[in-house]
């Protein structure tokens, strides 16, 4: 039978020590090499941020909001241009079928909140600039409808539609 020879304590028991070290309500951040250090825990308002030193705590940046974007559709309209990423539509008395979305940007989350029946989104799967990919189905508007979509740089993709 071979001979196994073993090494005790294994060198990773060094590290995990390293991090038992901490106190209570202290967050670890690495100071060097294979060596641990500990700073304060922050309250839920304050964000850690570091450069080359020991992690400091400053003020998170408040959420952007965006402003609701009002659009009313003229005769014959099919695109909506936009500037905002939620837009309220408004369709034309005669009816408008939207072929594209102008004016996203890439990662874009977009919603779309209808007041009336009078907007169709068309779908469209061909990739095109500015096109609606929506799942094979166009979307028939309706006051209160909600619609989400996501722009990936060339067209956007349906995300989900709620009817409140």
């Amino acid at each position: 039978m071979a001979s196994r020879r073993h090494i005790w304590p294994p060198a990773s028991t060094a590290i995990a020590t390293n991090l038992a070290n901490g106190a209570a309500n202290e967050v670890p951040y690495q100071s060097g090499a294979n060596a641990t250090a500990f700073v304060a825990a922050a309250n839920s308002s304050l964000l850690y941020t570091s450069g080359a030193g020991v992690p400091t705590l400053g003020t998170a940046p408040p959420l952007a909001a965006t402003a609701l974007q009002q659009v009313t559709l003229g005769a014959g309209a099919t695109a909506i241009a936009i500037t905002s990423s939620v837009v309220e539509v408004t369709g034309d008395a005669g009816g408008n079928t939207v072929a594209t979305i102008t004016g996203g940007k890439s990662g874009q989350l977009l919603t779309l909140i209808f007041v009336d029946a009078l907007v169709t989104l068309s779908d469209d799967n061909t990739h095109a600039a500015n096109t609606l990919d929506l799942n094979a189905a166009s979307i028939v508007s309706a006051d209160d409808k909600v619609v989400q979509l996501v722009f990936d740089g060339t067209s956007w993709y349906h995300v989900s539609t709620s009817t409140n």
